[in-house]
């Protein structure tokens, strides 16, 4: 990616500089796109980098000069060069962990297998020395011997008997312990460390769960996609402190207000998702539409920087879609992605739901109906 962006960049300074300008600023809207796909649980991290990317790409749109130019866009590069290190880094520290569990398992297969082996030994020398009674002509002293032997074969089994039982126990232990660190990872993966609901890729794998099940018992569902409105003004108002926790807080109120069967997600940035089993499109949106009065209704409560209190009020845009039979998850996120634009142009705060074009419906209807 590095070596892309310089050469890309190299090309753009061999153009005139308005040229220049605007494609590096198309770079940089590429990039931005990038980042919403890739960087989608939106850490303190991520915002910094992107409102960096953003700062540089104003900078490109109001500077006349070539030399600043260039110097803006080889800070554009540096700044990339940074973020991918990190991101490269995390990946790594990822990699170390799953290794340091290759590594104890191996470690574990070879200490049971070693102790095995001196058990063997033993038990071989053993036999040996019994191969050796039949030499002896006083049957008394082979009885004496005989009895040694297996004095002594009784506590090499007993021994080997609890060395296993203490490498099982710690081995137990041990796994144990691997377990509950892979499955706080896996939780913790899974989602949103701003909001604590699940992330976009939890919701990615989600989404086609539910067409799979969906599929197979053909009960409907529906997809709604909110938006919080005018979001930026918050963030602008009041700073990203308050607009996360105002993020936070619209999480908790979305959440209180689904049924536990639905599945909630924070898409992206200010937008949130949810999945409503057994639900039909009209009912689905007129839940919603209630839903979204009751955020309006809301006054959350923030602490600014300075610690002050304050209120801060805002409402919500709802886009809702229905799943239709064969269609896949694009499919479905895309329609009620058009509904949500149709409620942020009809003047924001509202429900708007979008049925499936009746010839796609009848095109695969006669599809699913066709022998094969």
């Amino acid at each position: 990616m590095d070596r892309i962006i310089q050469l890309h960049l190299n090309k753009l300074r061999e153009t005139c500089p308005d040229a220049s300008a605007i494609q590096i600023v198309v770079l940089i809207d590429q990039l931005l796109e990038v980042i919403a796909e890739n960087l989608s649980d939106e850490t303190a991290e991520c915002r910094t980098f992107r409102s960096q990317l953003e700062r540089l790409r104003r900078e490109i749109l109001e500077t006349g000069g070539s030399e600043i130019l260039a110097t803006t866009a080889q800070n554009t590069l540096d700044l990339c060069r940074r973020q991918f290190k990190q991101s490269q880094a995390r990946r790594l520290e990822r990699d170390e962990h799953f290794s340091e569990i290759i590594a104890f398992l191996r470690k574990s297969l070879v200490t049971l297998t070693g102790d095995s082996r001196t058990f063997h030994e033993d038990l071989l020398d053993t036999t040996e020395r019994i191969k050796g009674f039949v030499e002896l002509k006083d049957i008394q002293e082979l009885k004496n011997m005989i009895a040694a032997e297996v004095k002594e074969l009784d506590r090499t089994v007993r021994e080997k008997q609890k060395r296993e039982q203490l490498q099982f126990t710690q081995l137990s232990e041990q796994i144990i312990s691997l377990q509950r660190k892979l499955e706080e990872a896996r939780t913790e993966a899974s989602l949103d460390g701003l909001t604590g609901i699940a992330n976009r890729r939890n919701f990615d794998f989600t989404i086609q769960r539910w067409i799979i099940a969906h599929e197979k018992s053909e009960e409907p569902f529906t997809l709604a996609l909110f938006d919080l409105d005018n979001f930026k003004d918050v963030n602008d108002s009041y700073g990203h402190q308050v607009g996360d926790q105002v993020l936070i807080a619209a999480a908790l109120e979305i959440g209180r207000s689904i049924r536990s069967s639905d599945f909630l997600a924070r898409y992206g940035g200010e937008e949130f998702v949810v999945l409503s089993s057994g639900a039909k499109l009209a009912k689905s949106q007129k839940r919603f539409a209630a839903l979204l009065q009751h955020i309006e209704n809301i006054q959350f409560e923030c602490k600014s920087a300075d610690k002050e209190s304050l209120t801060v009020s805002l409402t919500a845009s709802c886009g809702v879609a229905e799943y239709a039979l064969g269609e896949g998850a694009g499919d479905l996120i895309k329609r009620a992605d058009e509904a949500l634009y149709e409620a942020k142009r009809a003047g924001k705060n509202q429900a708007v739901a979008k049925r499936r074009p009746l010839l796609s419906a009848f095109y695969e209807g006669r599809k699913r109906n066709t022998p094969a």
